[in-house]
């Protein structure tokens, strides 16, 4: 016999689409926030050029979402001041 694992009430049931692939997942995000990832995962996988398989895809679509986190970071850096204590960006 199968165990089936409990779910959380607080997670709900996703499709994302990625690509031509749709993936089910399991989310406690609220809707709005998921929608608004959702899309920009989207975006950036649109992005992608044509022909390069769905790993591919994948894995430049996180490179690409890793290097905006990276300079967005970088961004909110130079906004504090110098010498304030440890930024909530390095913790």
């Amino acid at each position: 016999m199968e165990k089936v694992p409990k779910q959380d009430p607080d997670n709900r049931p996703e499709t994302l689409q990625i690509g031509p692939k749709h993936y089910r997942i399991v989310t406690s995000i609220d809707e709005a926030s998921y929608d608004r990832v959702a899309e920009l995962v989207q975006q950036v996988a649109a992005s992608i050029p044509q022909g390069v398989s769905q790993e591919e895809r994948l894995l430049l679509t996180c490179l690409k979402l890793g290097l905006t986190i990276e300079k967005t970071s970088d961004a909110l850096r130079c906004l504090v001041p110098e010498g304030d204590e440890k930024s909530e960006l390095d913790r």
